[in-house]
């Protein structure tokens, strides 16, 4: 009896620690060439990496601030609150964000509300800030292609010995480029979607873009659909890991391999 032929070692534990190496690294990049670039950058920049400074203050109700709450509660009938929270990255990319807050309805241990929040400047107005995060997001693969290109691997694969491999051969300039944005391709699907949306509010009259929105999440077949495309996005990367020895769908699709250096 033949026995079935043993499958390739995937190298999952390598090339997830060299995943989390490029992550790293690549935001340290990205992170230096924006503040360099952020003179020349109109409008504000927004960011939100894990160190930064957060700082919230309550404001009190005014004539102003009431066309924000009217967004929410065209009544104006409701119970709200306003908080401006002004956020800053070591320093730089500072920018502000007008948040409010309509209570819906409460008991005695829980209160129910609606609310949105909208970048300003400081006299209050709404603005449309440079999202750094989104743009990161959707030139991350292509740095990694270009670095894969030139190098054989990212610096995190380098690090634990991994190169790339198409077909045995070194991969093409366009193929690489196919498999790091299918890699990504959650991310980048969200990426795309929020420079949309601010594309959208800056373009059209911002209440009533805001006003469907706050509509549109109180619909419950709003969160099922969220849901599922968080789910999607989750077993797009973990389904492998179950199967462990199994090829990690976009190396599939473009036929690549993890192979030990030598």
């Amino acid at each position: 009896m033949t026995s079935a032929p043993a499958q390739p070692k995937r190298y999952m534990w390598r090339r997830f620690i060299a995943l989390i190496i490029d992550v790293l690294l690549i935001q340290v990049f990205f992170f230096v060439l924006m503040a360099l670039a952020q003179p020349l950058v109109p409008g504000k920049v927004i960011i939100s990496p894990p160190i930064g400074m957060n700082y919230c203050k309550t404001l009190d109700e005014s004539p102003k601030l009431l066309k924000f709450a009217e967004m929410v509660d065209p009544t104006l009938k409701l119970p709200r609150e306003f908080t401006l929270c002004t956020t800053s990255v070591f320093g730089l990319f500072e920018h502000n964000k007008l948040n409010v807050k309509v209570i819906t309805a409460e008991d005695e241990n829980t209160s129910y509300s609606l609310r949105i929040g909208v970048y300003v400047d400081e006299e209050l107005n709404i603005i449309t800030p440079f999202d750094f995060e989104s743009v990161f997001m959707i030139l991350t693969p292509l740095v990694y292609a270009l670095y894969v290109f030139k190098f054989r691997a990212t610096p995190g694969k380098n690090i634990v010995g991994i190169q790339l491999y198409n077909f045995g051969q070194k991969p093409s300039l366009l193929r690489l480029i196919g498999r790091e944005y299918l890699r990504f391709a959650p991310f980048v699907f969200f990426a795309v979607a929020s420079i949309s949306y601010l594309i959208v509010i800056s373009a059209s009259n911002t209440g009533d873009t805001i006003a469907t929105l706050v509509q549109s999440v109180t619909v419950p077949a709003f969160w099922y659909g969220l849901i599922a495309i968080y789910i999607a996005g989750l077993l797009y990367y973990l389904i492998p890991f179950i199967r462990w020895r199994g090829r990690m769908p976009y190396d599939k699709w473009t036929g690549f391999e993890g192979v030990k250096r030598v």
